[in-house]
């Protein structure tokens, strides 16, 4: 943080690449669904949880960018699964590439 001439603190400005680089970072999401989703229909997916329940299917995964998350929201509606809650989680580390 820096400094206004009258001491109070306000936030340091971002450069736009930084801006688009924090904007486009990597989250976490825990997605319900109803009914137990099969592990091919996810296989293009990667790094994620699946618990199957009575209530439903739980996915946890961590995701690039929200096309990835639109696009796991597609393939589930698409074979007719119904998506109870969609959660972001809190925020995970940037990928180290």
């Amino acid at each position: 943080m820096t400094r206004h001439e009258d001491g109070r603190a306000h936030p340091e400005r971002l450069s736009p690449r930084r801006r688009i680089e924090t904007f486009m970072s990597r989250a976490a999401y825990e997605i319900r669904a109803v009914g137990e989703v099969p592990r091919e229909l996810l296989d293009d997916f990667e790094g994620m949880t699946v618990s199957a329940n009575p209530a439903g299917t739980t996915i946890h995964v961590v995701l690039g960018d929200e096309a990835e998350l639109h696009g796991l929201l597609e393939a589930l509606s698409r074979e007719g699964f119904v998506v109870v809650d969609v959660h972001r989680e809190p925020d995970v580390a940037p990928d180290p590439d």
